[in-house]
């Protein structure tokens, strides 16, 4: 059984695969060797293809964030019946940036009235010693940011509205 993850806006099918020599991974249908020591309280050293790297993890409902070699990433687990229902009704209509766990933001980098274009980062939050970049998921216009740096923020809060309002290519 594969599973659907959204990494940097692209999705993958991931599926576990247990071979002779150990785990792997099937990711969109490429085999990577798979190792990993899991050393408490959220650290692991995994070995990909015989590279070690030591890793930071921390899970929020569908959220799993990691930590390695100075970067942060968000992976999002996507249920696919969800998806397909979304999909059906148009797309989701909601414009606010939700924070996924609570923390402290470290960094706002843009203001009301900012175009901003799908990926581009908006803030940086702290949960967990773990730095996540808040990104815009699509094209489009800062509508409001509605925390300030150092201040905090609890899982579901809204942290920055995107404008609803079409917004020309030529604008971007």
């Amino acid at each position: 059984m594969g599973y659907l993850f959204e990494l940097l806006g692209e999705q993958s099918v991931i599926e576990p695969v247990y071979q002779e020599e150990g785990i792997g991974l099937r990711v969109d249908g490429r085999i990577t060797d798979l190792d990993f020591k899991d050393l408490g309280g959220g650290e692991f050293i995994f070995e990909v293809e015989g590279d070690i790297y030591p890793v930071r993890i921390a899970t929020s409902g569908d959220s799993v964030f990691i930590h390695s070699e100075g970067e942060s990433y968000e992976i999002l687990a996507i249920n696919s019946l969800e998806k397909v229902v979304e999909e059906a009704r148009g797309g989701s209509s909601s414009d606010s940036l939700i924070a996924p766990m609570p923390g402290v933001v470290i960094r706002v980098e843009k203001k009301a009235g900012d175009l901003v274009k799908r990926g581009e980062t908006i803030l940086v939050i702290e949960s967990m010693k773990l730095q996540t970049v808040v990104t815009s998921f699509r094209d489009g216009l800062v509508r409001s940011i509605l925390v300030e740096e150092g201040g905090g923020f609890e899982k579901g809060s809204v942290l920055a509205v995107l404008a609803s309002d079409e917004i020309e290519e030529d604008q971007l």
